[in-house]
């Protein structure tokens, strides 16, 4: 998917686009192991892990309270999350331009982490959460 950005566009639900994407990188792979005698995954399979997965409807409410909480968050905050998540740096090659250990921005990203499940939670339990 992240090869393919530039093809987003104005995306309103991106959960059902990515299993959409993921389904058909899914079906790609197993047919062409199937040409290659290395079949794994039936398509039927597929289809039926895809089709649960889009049945899930709070996903949608999480990754509203997911918005909600980062957009809480200190730009700093929020920028370190993106430079780690966008999948260009290693937690290494980051500490090292930090000027700070691998261990230390570890726990830093933990910190974040757990503190937007709390907001996420929080949003979702209709509390508003604090990020």
């Amino acid at each position: 998917m992240w090869r393919k950005r530039d093809q987003l566009g104005e995306v309103r639900n991106f959960f059902a686009f990515a299993c959409g994407f993921a389904r058909h990188e899914a079906l790609h792979l197993i047919r062409a192991k199937s040409r290659s005698g290395g079949g794994f995954l039936s398509e039927r399979l597929v289809a039926t892990i895809a089709a649960e997965a889009e049945r899930e409807p709070q996903n949608d409410a999480y990754l509203d309270a997911l918005g909600h909480c980062l957009a809480k968050l200190p730009s700093a905050q929020r920028d370190l999350l993106k430079r780690r998540y966008s999948g260009l740096e290693s937690v290494k090659q980051m500490a090292t331009k930090m000027a700070i250990s691998p261990a230390s921005l570890t726990m830093r990203l933990q910190r974040l982490r757990q503190a937007l499940v709390k907001c996420i939670e929080a949003t979702r339990a209709g509390g508003g959460g604090a990020a």
